[in-house]
């Protein structure tokens, strides 16, 4: 390989070694910038998420209280009177958008549910029963029926308690789509249910089966933090909250996804922006280094075109290149030598 072509070879590899690093350092930072901006994100929206549904608590519960202090319901209660319970159970589930209301008994037994008409059977999370007294009311996310809901649980006292009214809000689309749209959550934001055979089920939000497939078989792995999850589609930053259940209830999780690669679209324009001036800069350094390869290569052929003819016994000087570097002091030097040994 001649000089100029390993010139014009070299100074090449050497700048597309420093364009692309640049242009992979540049690319790896803003992926990174959106990672921690995505992980950032994804906690403070379940954060907002967590506190949509006290909200909604607090909502439910303060009219849950309300229905108790009522005096009709309390001398209907006290009287086993089944049908004024239900009617009043009925009319104000309806005021504050709960799908099913229940009395509960004071050994647990429902004695009233807006949703079963007869033998209703057992309320079955007690543990509630038990907060709900000693704290005066409780609410907790739980399942029934396979479907998450919100339990709001208030003790009906006259002066002592002698029953318990429960409300249920079912945790659906609509109401996972409200909350979404309150706190601008994620697109993606959905509830997860823990199946018995360690694996979890999309249960409310636009969650498939794939993005909860990657969840851990226990709520009590989940990741703390935000984690990213990398498939066919691109990388996605996503983080399961484990929402607490009462005991016997499947747990529930909350699931956000941040997809990676939606972020990434938007310095679509910049990446492009990037390869172009690569390229274009590679382009121009090939081409300028085999201007310099050409500018040295050339005087240096001359000189030693006129050496071997030195070397055969034609001392003629050779021309002098008209050059302030190195290779012009060489073809002076040259002419130099030539002309003493001609002497």
């Amino acid at each position: 390989m001649r000089f100029g072509i390993k010139l014009a070879v070299f100074l090449a590899i050497a700048l597309m070694l420093i364009l692309g690093g640049a242009g992979v350092a540049t690319y790896q930072s803003i992926r990174d910038t959106l990672i921690d901006e995505g992980k950032a994100q994804i906690t403070t929206a379940a954060g907002r998420f967590v506190r949509q549904l006290d909200e909604i608590e607090r909502q439910v519960a303060s009219g849950v209280g309300i229905l108790t202090l009522d005096f009709a319901l309390r001398q209907a209660v006290a009287n086993h009177d089944r049908a004024t319970v239900v009617s009043a159970l009925r009319n104000h589930g309806r005021r504050i958008e709960a799908s099913r209301m229940m009395l509960v008994e004071i050994d647990g037994a429902i004695g009233a549910d807006t949703a079963i008409p007869l033998n209703a059977g057992q309320f079955p999370y007690p543990k509630l029963l038990d907060r709900a007294l000693d704290e005066g009311r409780v609410a907790s996310v739980a399942v029934l029926d396979g479907i998450p809901v919100w339990l709001v649980v208030v003790p009906v006292l006259a002066p002592e308690p002698i029953a318990y009214v429960a409300a249920v809000l079912p945790l659906n689309d609509e109401l996972v789509a409200r909350i979404r749209a309150l706190a601008g959550l994620p697109r993606t934001t959905g509830l997860a249910i823990a199946a018995a055979d360690g694996t979890w089920r999309a249960a409310a939000g636009p969650l498939d089966l794939d993005q909860v497939a990657s969840l851990p078989g226990s709520a009590d792995v989940l990741p703390a933090q935000p984690d990213i999850r990398r498939s066919a589609e691109g990388e996605t930053i996503f983080l399961a909250l484990a929402l607490t259940t009462p005991p016997g209830s499947p747990a529930v999780a909350a699931v956000f996804f941040y997809p990676l690669s939606e972020a990434l679209r938007r310095y679509d324009r910049l990446i492009l922006v990037l390869i172009i001036g690569i390229t274009s800069g590679l382009a121009a350094a090939v081409l300028g280094a085999l201007l310099i390869a050409r500018g040295v290569a050339r005087p240096l052929e001359q000189l030693a075109f006129y050496t071997r003819r030195i070397g055969a016994g034609d001392y003629t000087p050779p021309p002098p290149l008209q050059r302030s570097d190195e290779i012009g002091e060489l073809s002076t030097a040259l002419g130099s030598m030539a002309r003493s040994v001609a002497l």
